[in-house]
């Protein structure tokens, strides 16, 4: 079902059968896309952090990639492996409580 889905996608989107003006409309369709979808990282990552952090970080960093906060860089922490692997990373049996990076503990409050 996918595959056919694709297939449609790829049909109507066909870019040898669009003029430079269509062209440019897919352009810029795909910039606003990607910022919608910065927007769904930064909400994802701020609720699987907790639970997965290797996940959180791969979040954070699709969101920086997709252009959010084009001001700042990724964080990076030491707690958080550069690569790691999703499933041992996510495992139940972590040793230590997870540390969210600087950029998502702006919202906790002091005591």
């Amino acid at each position: 079902m996918i595959d056919a889905i694709y297939r449609q996608i790829r049909t109507l989107v066909d870019p040898s059968t669009r003029t430079a003006a269509q062209a440019r409309m897919y352009i810029a369709e795909l910039a606003v896309f990607a910022q919608h979808n910065a927007q769904f990282l930064r909400l994802a990552t701020e609720q699987v952090y907790g639970s997965c952090p290797a996940l959180g970080h791969e979040f954070d960093r699709n969101f920086f990639k997709e252009g959010g906060e084009p001001a700042r860089s990724p964080p990076t922490t030491s707690s958080t492996p550069a690569r790691c692997s999703p499933i041992s990373a996510c495992s139940s049996t972590a040793a230590s409580p997870p540390t969210r990076p600087p950029s998502l503990s702006s919202n906790t409050r002091s005591s």
